[in-house]
């Protein structure tokens, strides 16, 4: 019986062989298979690898970046790896393997090593030993949180994105201890266990410091955080001397700082600025008197924290005007008018124009640093705003002038009297009338025909005398009488086109020294035309009245 037992295990044992002996030395596998457990995780975590391939055979495993599939070839294929194990044999019955491995820091062999390994998708392949066709791939996540900007000054908004969490799942994020707050994005990891926010720096002194984020499934994963010093100044820009309000955030804490402006420490600052415990100032100082330039201003501590920010001294174009004048206090025609200005061009051709009467006022030069003065009489302008401009052919400053607009008086006419007799070559005289602008006047002489308003035959503008001599040359008046006097009326304009009210008319008669003339038809200064009108209109009514009487005395009667 025993030998019978012998013989049946021989029997199996060259069976066995038998077999080993057809199996192909490199057998077309189809259920090739690799899992990875976690299948996510951080650089230096350790990861279990699980396979599949032929029995009793040896395999390789391939940690990459690059993605590939079955039928790849290592080395082709796929250029940048590190070598994880040889599998020598697989299990004898169902060719499974096992084998466990860290998440390396670097990725060092392949034409295109080394490379190093960050956040994001990986890859494991499995070839046969002697073979670098890919049979099976399994992929992996090293999970982690990047940050953009990876340092920045407090204050400043930081992007977290993160990947190989797990899927929709609520995280939380801290910084240095404390948890933080978004304050954009979604607090929920996605279907593939990404995430993304935003979230504010708070306030801190420079240095590094641990972000983290975890998942309510405990998976976690952190990134450093550098703060670097910030340096802003109000305003950018500005005149030599101007005033600069200094802001400074991420220096050390506690500690002086030193400002400076292209490398020269201010004298015009405090002599020493220290921050707070936080790594805060503020301060301000002058611009020092230099010219128009950029400015590097810098701010340093004792631990060599630096903070940087540009200041831009810029050549002021300005303009200003004495007097200034307004509605209630106005400039008049002759008054003398100073404009200064400064920051045009230097040694320019300055050009001073009135653009609302579009007339030019006066011209210069401008000096080496680009200021002038001009002093000049106003011209006659009409009343109302004016714009002056100044200009050196780049830059035009305006500025506003107003011209008064009060009327001037009226005359009051003096010879002829009203009514009384003139030559030919009549003499007419009125009052004088005193304005700021000066004034001219216009003179009217009209016919002695019965018209209203009577007809001019004679006018004269721009008169600078109150008074007027009809001349030989003008033979417009001729011999009148009382009845059909001339009339006469006298207004003044001033220099800015204000034009006053006319005056009264007054009459007068043309006639011989010897002439007997009738007396006038009364004290009222009406011309003889009127009173013989009014007769005509009275004795019209009263025969209408008696007319009337007549029809009415026979109805009377009855």
């Amino acid at each position: 019986m025993r030998h019978h037992k012998i013989f049946h295990a021989l029997a199996l044992g060259v069976i066995f062989w038998l077999l080993l002996a057809v199996i192909p030395a490199n057998p077309v596998l189809a259920a090739e298979s690799v899992w990875l457990f976690p299948d996510s995780g951080e650089i230096g975590d350790s990861i279990t690898i699980k396979g599949k391939a032929s029995p009793m055979d040896a395999v390789a495993i391939y940690f990459s970046s690059q993605p590939a599939k079955v039928g790849d070839r290592i080395d082709k294929d796929v250029t940048v790896y590190n070598p994880i194990r040889e599998i020598k044999r697989t299990s004898f019955l169902t060719g499974e393997f096992e084998v466990s491995f860290d998440v390396p820091e670097l990725l060092e062999d392949g034409d295109n090593a080394p490379e190093d390994v960050h956040t994001g998708s990986y890859y494991v392949y499995v070839t046969y030993y002697d073979k670098n066709y890919i049979e099976a791939v399994g992929g992996f996540t090293v999970r982690g949180i990047s940050l953009t900007p990876a340092e920045a000054s407090p204050g400043s908004e930081v992007n977290i994105g993160g990947v190989g969490f797990t899927k929709n799942k609520y995280f939380t994020i801290t910084y240095d201890g404390e948890e933080l707050e978004l304050i954009g994005g979604s607090n929920k990891t996605d279907a593939n266990g990404n995430l993304s926010g935003t979230v504010l720096i708070p306030e801190g002194v420079a240095g590094e410091y641990a972000v983290g984020v975890s998942d309510r499934a405990n998976k976690k994963a952190s990134a450093t955080f550098t703060v670097i010093p910030r340096l802003v100044i109000d305003p950018a820009s500005g005149e030599a001397k101007d005033k600069v309000a200094v802001t400074g955030v991420g220096f050390g804490g506690g500690v002086t700082v030193s400002i400076t402006v292209n490398g020269t420490r201010l004298t015009t600052a405090p002599p020493t600025v220290k921050t707070d415990n936080h790594g805060s100032f503020t301060a301000s100082f002058r611009m020092p008197d230099v010219v128009a330039d950029n400015y590097d201003i810098e701010a340093e501590d004792e631990a060599g924290n630096k903070g940087n920010a540009q200041f831009t001294v810029i050549k002021m174009t300005k303009v200003s005007i004495s007097p200034v004048t307004c509605h209630g206090s106005p400039g008049y025609v002759g008054m003398e008018l100073t404009i200064s200005g400064a920051g045009f061009k230097g040694n320019s051709f300055i050009t001073i124009a009135d653009t609302t009467s579009d007339v030019l006022l006066t011209t210069l030069r401008s000096d080496a640093d680009g200021a002038f003065q001009a002093t000049f009489r106003v011209p006659e302008l009409k009343f109302g705003e004016h714009i002056i401009t100044v200009s050196d052919g780049a830059s035009t400053m305006p500025i506003t002038f107003v011209m008064e607009s009060q009327v001037p008086p009226q005359p009051v006419l003096l010879s002829p009297e009203a009514h009384a007799r003139a030559d030919v070559q009549a003499y007419l005289d009125w009052s004088d009338v005193s304005d700021p602008s000066g004034v001219t006047y216009t003179l009217q002489i009209a016919s002695p025909d019965i018209l209203m308003p009577p007809l001019v035959i004679l006018e004269k503008k721009g008169l600078t005398d109150s008074e007027y001599t009809v001349t030989e040359e003008e033979k417009l008046l001729k011999l009148t009488q009382y009845e059909r006097p001339y009339v006469w009326r006298v207004r003044a304009i001033d220099g800015a086109s204000n034009e006053g009210e006319w005056s009264d008319y007054h009459s007068f008669y043309i006639a011989p020294a010897q002439a007997k003339l009738l007396p006038p038809p009364s004290q009222s200064g009406r011309p003889g035309w009127l009173r013989y009108l009014g007769i005509g209109l009275a004795a019209a009514g009263v025969g209408f009245l008696v007319c009337w009487w007549r029809q009415r005395r026979p109805l009377l009667s009855d």
